[in-house]
């Protein structure tokens, strides 16, 4: 796959399809918070593993509500990488 995987795009992933709001400016907050302390439930985590195997043909560990915005990039990048080479 040819996309990538940014702060920005779980950003975007967020707001669209779990409802957190967070502004382009607010993007350090991502980056450094934990999804539970985004307010990222269980059903919403489910939300987004779904959107980003669709998107990204990946799946996203059990543990996503306990990773950073950063930790949750560099996993998707890592996967898409290595499926790549």
């Amino acid at each position: 796959m040819s996309a990538t995987f940014t702060i920005e795009t779980l950003r975007a992933i967020l707001e669209t399809h779990v409802g957190v709001d967070i502004s382009p400016h607010e993007l350090q907050s991502v980056d450094s918070s934990t999804m539970a302390e985004l307010g990222v439930d269980s059903l919403a985590v489910f939300e987004i593993q779904s959107v980003v195997e669709r998107d990204f043909d990946v799946r996203l560990p059990a543990q996503l509500i306990n990773m950073t915005g950063a930790e949750l990039v560099r996993y998707v990048e890592r996967t898409v990488n290595v499926e790549v080479a």
